[in-house]
């Protein structure tokens, strides 16, 4: 009698144990992801870079989108992008969440730049804003020429655009002539697969101010960027107007004022 009692009184110690493992488990209705996703939405954006959606299916843009982007000393990066409901894209001037997008991603993007904005993560980078580069008020080009405007100074830009892939392809086989077979021969940015051109000869003045953020090469023709004032920039532009040919710049403006000025290292 004495052992059947101790066999049920073991039993139920065993339920008793059972049952708070149970209420544990039951007290994380978050799982892992949900919750890694609710902290990483506490952090600030940390990507922000223009590029390209190679190859852009006919399907959802958030069905395996791959972003490749450029920065200094390394033009073609690539990162997965992931989308929740919290991914924002721009298009035609309308905004929206990706996830309710209707169109396809090529009718969406073709291989034009888009502008991403988001949170790196171990898997890729978590999109909060997806958009054309047109409609960011960004612009790709060469200054022309640089002149003092009283406080300010004024340059004129001959906007270009920066191709990869097929269009790059297509856009320096037209432009040079070359078959593709042998197209790095004409244009040698090509082997990095990427190609600058330049269909406009049309020259905007833009609105350069003591508050504009510039950066340059610290050393012309080295990637590593330093941010510099106002006149830091016209000395070391305005006396050697070859050098700001060489290189292109990126261009966040604000109407014809320019917000930010970004030398560019093209390999």
């Amino acid at each position: 009698m004495k052992k059947i009692f101790v066999f049920l009184l073991s039993l139920c110690v065993i339920g008793v144990v059972a049952w708070e493992v149970y209420k544990l488990t039951r007290t994380t209705p978050v799982l892992p992801e949900q919750a890694s996703q609710e902290l990483i939405d506490l952090h600030d954006i940390d990507f922000s870079f223009v590029g390209y959606l190679p190859n852009p299916s006919d399907g959802s843009i958030m069905d395996g989108a791959t972003f490749v982007y450029e920065t200094p000393g390394a033009p073609a990066q690539t990162v997965p992008l992931i989308f929740d409901g919290k991914s924002i894209c721009t298009f035609n001037q309308q905004s929206s969440p990706c996830a309710l997008l209707s169109a396809s991603a090529k009718a969406l993007i073709g291989e034009k730049r888009a502008f991403i904005e988001g949170i790196r993560t171990d898997k890729g980078v978590l999109v909060r804003n997806i958009a054309l580069d047109k409609e960011e008020n960004r612009m790709f080009g060469y200054i022309r020429s640089l002149r003092d405007n009283n406080a300010n100074m004024l340059i004129d830009v001959d906007e270009v655009e920066f191709l990869f892939g097929e269009e790059a392809l297509e856009a320096s086989v037209q432009d040079t002539g070359c078959p593709p077979d042998t197209i790095e021969d004409c244009a040698p940015s090509m082997s990095n697969n990427f190609y600058i051109s330049n269909p406009s000869e049309e020259i905007q003045t833009l609105l350069l101010l003591p508050e504009t953020k510039i950066r340059i090469f610290k050393n012309v023709g080295a990637p590593d960027l330093e941010e510099v004032d106002l006149g830091e920039f016209a000395q070391r532009y305005a006396p050697q107007k070859e050098l700001m040919h060489l290189y292109p710049f990126a261009i966040v403006l604000d109407g014809a004022s320019v917000v930010s000025l970004e030398e560019q290292y093209l390999p």
